[in-house]
């Protein structure tokens, strides 16, 4: 436990400024979305995910979470790493589930199911059948979103990526522009990647990016807020929602210049950015916020 409280603290404390901003990233909207985002971190009790070598994802947990067992894969002093099966993870955990219902609210009628109580950490029990549940990582930006204080004018909320991307490709979202990658992240940047069916879509694909309304051919897509920037590792650290079944910090590797590259499966792909605009009027400020995502 004392370990645990030892490395909230430090990365609480790293929630500072610092560095001199360019009149972009210091828009007083990109520092409610991060704040927004980081504050629904906080409340999943700060979830990390690492990236494995096949490019899935494992969530970092500490060591008495789990029932020790010497054979658990993943294993390392005082922490455990494992991919998080459907139907687990703190997404239906009788603590979190209800977070999960704040985010459905203005994108979607439906509601978690929260019935489970705790019975599972990241993998199910022999036995215990798995529990569908729609993903929420869409519904979560849009929370995001909202809780920044963008209008439902100013961004196309909804439970589908897709539905958003296209809105600013389209021109239909003029608060925010598109990028392709390579690129060089920023700090309040949609970093979004192609998922599932639809991994084989390529930067220069764009235009085949399909809104939800088109069908159930739409693009399967996933976007995460990037909350912060560490050049000396060469990482962007990113929140997003449903990711390991949680709200959770992930890092993505930058090169040598500080972009990210798209990669082609398995590996994560990143596709492209949305990118607020900078306001006319924006005061410089000389506000960062970094999480350290460097685990114990």
């Amino acid at each position: 436990m004392m370990r645990r409280l030892r490395a909230g603290t430090l990365v609480l404390s790293l929630l500072l400024g610092g560095c001199a901003l360019t009149p972009e990233q210091a828009d007083s909207r990109i520092d409610r979305l991060v704040d927004a985002a980081i504050s629904e971190w906080k409340l999943w009790g700060q979830t990390r995910v690492r990236e494995r070598d096949d490019g899935s994802l494992c969530a970092v947990l500490d060591a008495t979470e789990l029932p020790a067992r010497a054979e658990t894969p993943g294993r390392t002093a005082g922490e455990i790493c494992l991919p998080v099966q459907d139907g687990c993870g703190r997404e239906l955990s009788s603590r979190y589930c209800p977070l999960v219902n704040r985010y459905w609210p203005g994108v979607s009628p439906y509601r978690h199911p929260c019935t489970l109580t705790d019975l599972c950490v990241a993998q199910r029990p022999a036995g215990m059948a798995p529990v569908h549940t729609e993903p929420w990582s869409a519904a979560f930006i849009s929370y995001v979103v909202r809780q920044a204080g963008l209008g439902w004018f100013r961004f196309t909320a909804s439970d589908t990526h897709a539905d958003y991307v296209a809105a600013v490709r389209d021109g239909l979202m003029p608060d925010f522009v598109l990028l392709t990658t390579p690129l060089r992240p920023q700090r309040g940047d949609l970093l979004c990647l192609a998922r599932g069916p639809s991994r084989g879509i390529t930067p220069d694909q764009i235009d085949a990016i399909a809104p939800a309304a088109s069908g159930p051919g739409f693009t399967r897509m996933h976007c995460d807020l990037v909350v912060g920037l560490d050049p000396a590792r060469r990482v962007a650290m990113l929140i997003g929602g449903n990711v390991a079944q949680a709200v959770s910090l992930r890092e993505v590797a930058l090169d040598e210049r500080g972009f990210v590259q798209w990669e082609a499966p398995p590996r994560p792909g990143w596709l492209l950015a949305l990118r607020l605009r900078a306001a006319r009027a924006s005061p410089l400020t000389w506000r960062t916020t970094i999480p350290d995502a460097r685990t114990p």
